[in-house]
């Protein structure tokens, strides 16, 4: 089973065929239960949908019990009712294209622009955060914690982020992790250093408990701690 963070239409396939549109596989949609809904699919040939599917599948991460288990414990964190609204800018549609990495290199300041303090931050700073604010589509209202805690669970929801884990299985040292970043998403050695510094910031600031960094012979080495599965 695969998950995507922002499909939010109904693509159903069988063999031969798919059908597009809203409708959900629920009593009311398939006229089991009253009231019923009224729904939309059309169909489609399966040879008209194939770049739609690789695309999903280029976007989609795996879905395991510790991914479930890691965000429902996000989500029962996450205030009921929100205190701090973000300016209205933020809400505007993202302005980067995927496949995304983080561009902000003091993440723990995200916090600041997320609720509209953008003189704090640099020039070059401001723009980074609003990039990376409109990739990530935050709901506005959180107050601290909770905004971190729902950043969290963006990066874990990141198609490469599971990749990377994959690959932190075993402790890498930070040449390897840079060269693992070029290789994936086709950037130079010097992008690839800004990219990586940029995003174990990012790890170490929202996601603190799931990997560990330690320096050995000048170069800082990272490991993702073991999962619930693997260490069962």
């Amino acid at each position: 089973m695969l998950l995507h963070d922002r499909l939010h239409a109904k693509y159903f396939r069988s063999e031969s065929e798919v059908l597009l549109g809203s409708a959900n596989l629920t009593g009311a949609a398939l006229g089991w239960s009253a009231p019923r809904n009224l729904e939309l699919l059309i169909p489609s040939p399966l040879g008209v949908v194939t770049k739609l599917e690789d695309q999903l599948r280029s976007e989609s991460i795996r879905a395991t019990a510790t991914l479930a288990h890691e965000l429902r414990e996000i989500a029962n964190q996450l205030p009921i009712r929100a205190t701090v609204a973000p300016p209205d800018e933020l809400h505007s549609p993202p302005a980067v294209q995927r496949p995304w990495l983080p561009s902000f290199r003091h993440p723990a300041d995200l916090w600041l622009a997320y609720r509209g303090e953008q003189e704090t931050l640099s020039l070059p700073g401001r723009s980074a955060a609003a990039q990376d604010l409109a990739w990530l589509e935050l709901p506005g209202g959180f107050d601290e914690p909770a905004f971190k805690r729902v950043v969290a669970g963006r990066l874990m929801q990141h198609p490469f982020l599971t990749e990377l884990d994959d690959f932190l299985v075993s402790s890498q040292r930070f040449g390897a992790v840079r060269d693992f970043l070029a290789a994936r998403f086709e950037l130079d050695r010097e992008e690839a250093d800004l990219a990586w510094q940029t995003l174990m910031r990012w790890l170490l600031e929202f996601l603190p408990a799931r990997y560990t960094v330690t320096t050995a012979r000048w170069s800082e080495v990272i490991q993702r701690r073991p999962s619930r599965e693997e260490r069962v």
